[in-house]
């Protein structure tokens, strides 16, 4: 069998796969919930009346009122598929709406010919079979970025990009792979097939469009300060800097996120303020992390490797300087430091009924023992090992006030 034979073969075995999947589909279809909310198709516009792009150069206090009900609610005029603009697993979409926002899309579950439920476990009763759990939808980052955008919002930390979820039609989303020129990539084909199955509501997380990003992962001197290395001499600004790079470590704590431990992932805006970015690989050990995880705390891989080649640590250094007011707000959220106040975890909760993909949450996919079988733990779990987590951290910050005293450990900016 030559080459140009052996091709038809594989093209015929895709096409014959895709036809009998769309019986599977149309057969197991009905299972699908129908969602009113969902944008079918792009709203067109009289020929030369493209509007001007808006995009973020910088979060502001009026930011959410500008851009949360664009996300949610906009007509969107264009969509493509971004690829090689943006790095990392996920697959991404950039549209634009009516009135020029301009938003990426990220799925919070793929498409599939498929409606397979895979079934929700207690991760409480369960943790005790001793189960190491780990991501199993790694492509598919939209709820993790949904949940981190409300949980920023909670903290009052205010240093990520709108983010909301929304359902979008397939027929919407891949209708862009009609207009490709040939000869098309064999993914490009594929895309053409999926936008001819029967239409599916797929969730997404709409982000709004930030530009002029610059990377600036923190320098060691960020490190000796809030390390206790060394005293460095730091101004107000320097500071501020520092406790906001403090803050970053205390949110990827308990929102399980290790993806900043590389240096390419600590983001600034055109302004040089430091922002929380791209959450998409959270809660990567499931609802209550591991303890180990603390060492999030000890910053990016760089200053790990200081710690092991420079000053011969076996160990690395968890940091133990924090921002004064960010130490308030988390105490009171603590289920134990204010007992009379909502929790953090019971906030998120009430936060993320907002969302037009409520509970949000309810997305998250699991692998337990290697590779199968995939779960879904309940809602409710990750509420709690949210309060958890802040739990271990307080047991840290016990230890770092004990160690330097607390007016050594606040940051006051």
């Amino acid at each position: 069998m030559n080459g140009k034979q052996s091709l038809a073969v594989v093209s015929l075995v895709i096409v014959v796969s895709f036809l009998l999947l769309w019986e599977v589909h149309t057969l197991t279809s009905w299972y699908r919930g129908v969602h009113p909310s969902t944008t079918k198709s792009l709203t067109q516009i009289p020929d030369g009346e493209v509007p001007e792009r808006v995009f973020l150069t910088r979060i502001k206090q009026n930011t959410d009122k500008e851009w949360i009900p664009v996300l949610r609610e906009g007509n969107i005029i264009s969509v493509k598929p971004l690829k090689g603009e943006v790095n990392g697993l996920a697959e991404k979409w950039k549209v634009q709406f009516e009135n020029g926002h301009v938003a990426m899309v990220k799925p919070v579950q793929a498409w599939s010919p498929l409606d397979i439920s895979w079934p929700y476990i207690n991760y409480t009763n369960h943790r005790a079979e001793g189960a190491r759990v780990r991501r199993a939808d790694r492509k598919n980052q939209g709820y993790n970025e949904i949940v981190a955008y409300y949980l920023d919002r909670v903290l009052g930390f205010n240093r990520k990009p709108p983010i909301v979820g929304r359902y979008l039609s397939s027929k919407l989303l891949f209708s862009y792979a009609l207009e490709l020129p040939e000869p098309l990539s064999l993914n490009d084909r594929l895309t053409q097939l999926k936008y001819y199955f029967p239409e599916q509501d797929i969730p997404v997380s709409m982000h709004a469009w930030m530009e002029g990003l610059i990377t600036t992962a923190p320098k060691f001197d960020v490190q000796d300060y809030l390390a206790f290395y060394d005293q460095p001499k730091f101004s107000k600004d320097q500071k501020k800097h520092a406790a906001d790079v403090s803050d970053t470590m205390i949110f990827d704590f308990l929102i399980d996120d290790h993806d900043r431990e590389k240096e390419h992932n600590w983001m600034s805006d055109t302004y040089k303020n430091l922002l929380i970015w791209d959450s998409g690989l959270a809660f990567s050990h499931g609802p209550y992390g591991r303890d180990s995880c603390l060492d999030l705390l000890c910053g990016p891989s760089q200053w790990n490797e200081r710690s092991k080649y420079e000053f011969g640590l076996e160990k690395c250094t968890r940091i133990c300087r924090f921002r004064n007011s960010t130490i308030f707000q988390l105490e009171s959220m603590s289920r134990y430091r204010a007992r009379n106040a909502p929790s953090l975890g019971t906030r998120l909760q009430q936060a993320l009924q907002q969302d037009n993909l409520a509970p949000v949450i309810q997305y998250n996919l699991y692998y337990l023992w290697g590779r199968w079988p995939k779960v879904r733990f309940m809602e409710e779990n990750f509420y709690l090992g949210l309060d958890a987590k802040l739990e271990r951290f307080w047991k840290h910050y016990d230890q770092c006030v004990l160690k330097h005293g607390q007016d050594a450990v606040l940051i006051p900016y």
